[in-house]
């Protein structure tokens, strides 16, 4: 599994149109659209018109809080590829059962989720960062990656991200993160690049 911050470019089709109506004729014609659905996905796409229409030089709040099962429907809205893959539903519902799964709140809905897992020989590994698209180029990402260190129980944390993915590489190397490796044979002709960051100043007590 790789850390696939890309995969916010396919994150709910509603949402983008949503924005670009924003962009276009104004918040209420925005507004009128999120009248139209309901329940939790209401909650997030509200979360996303507020963040489409921050400046860039808003500085955004999020929050953190371990994943529940009860956002399982708010991950799926994150992570449009879950949608229509049973086998990555499952592993989303294994990674919630075993607190594997930190979200990040916005005006408390949730518009991004990650997961860590501590079994890459023995060390904390970040599977998948999933963030909605009006989060991205607000730090959503960065704020994530930074949380996750306080969750790390290893001394190192590493992830990784396929050779085309240019946005995560750097992102990974703003947060501090250092290359560390390859691993061919995983995707067709494109090659997976591991990156490692040291969180502790030394290993914890066997």
């Amino acid at each position: 599994m790789t850390v696939d911050t890309a995969i916010a470019d396919e994150c709910d089709e509603r949402a983008h149109v949503i924005g670009a109506e924003i962009r276009q004729t104004g918040v209420s014609v925005g507004k009128t659209r999120i009248n139209t659905v309901s329940g939790k996905e209401r909650s997030v796409l509200q979360a996303i018109l507020s963040l489409e229409t921050q400046t860039d030089n808003v500085n955004t709040k999020f929050a953190f809080r371990p994943a529940v099962h009860d956002d399982f429907a708010q991950l799926l809205i994150c992570d449009p590829y879950a949608q229509a893959t049973p086998d990555r539903q499952m592993w989303l519902e294994a990674a919630l059962e075993a607190r594997q799964v930190k979200v990040i709140e916005h005006s408390e809905a949730v518009v991004g989720f990650a997961v860590i897992e501590h079994t890459f020989f023995g060390q904390a590994f970040v599977s998948l960062i999933a963030v909605a698209p009006a989060a991205r180029r607000r730090g959503a990402a960065l704020a994530l990656l930074v949380e996750l260190e306080s969750a790390c129980h290893s001394w190192k944390l590493f992830t990784s991200t396929n050779t085309s993915n240019i946005a995560a590489q750097k992102l990974f190397l703003r947060a501090g993160f250092l290359e560390s490796g390859y691993i061919d044979n995983l995707d067709a002709d494109d090659t997976e690049l591991v990156y490692f960051k040291s969180v502790n100043a030394k290993p914890p007590h066997p």
